[in-house]
């Protein structure tokens, strides 16, 4: 049995493209943390803030008051009856309607939402 060796020389000009910076790239290629810049000028420091969060994964913490959760589970409901497509939802409900309006199942979505009635309503239809 025999292997292949590339030769010294070889291996050095093969280091030597993956350790040198690909600084060559063509002037009509913007640089990404320029774009990346400029997109996150156009936010607003909401808009910002949400994107960060989410890039790095840190969680929005909603306090969770009694009258926060029962507002929102009312609002809820309400962007539940303007959605007029949302035929998993109702052969949910004609087949477990208690399971459906159950307060604690609708504070999962409000949750997984942030409390955003009307996002939560899209992802339970």
């Amino acid at each position: 049995m025999f292997s292949i060796r590339p030769s010294s020389s070889t291996m050095a000009a093969d280091l030597h493209v993956f350790a040198t910076p690909h600084s060559e790239a063509p002037e009509n290629v913007p640089d990404a943390t320029a774009l990346l810049s400029q997109a996150l000028e156009g936010l607003s420091v909401d808009e910002r803030e949400h994107a960060y969060e989410d890039v790095n994964g840190v969680p929005r913490v909603v306090s969770e008051t009694h009258a926060l959760i029962q507002s929102s589970i009312n609002a809820l409901q309400s962007n539940l009856m303007a959605i007029n497509e949302k035929p998993a939802f109702n052969q949910a409900c004609r087949q477990d309607a208690t399971f459906c309006c159950n307060p604690a199942f609708c504070l999962m979505f409000l949750r997984s939402e942030s409390f955003d009635c009307k996002r939560a309503a899209e992802r339970m239809v």
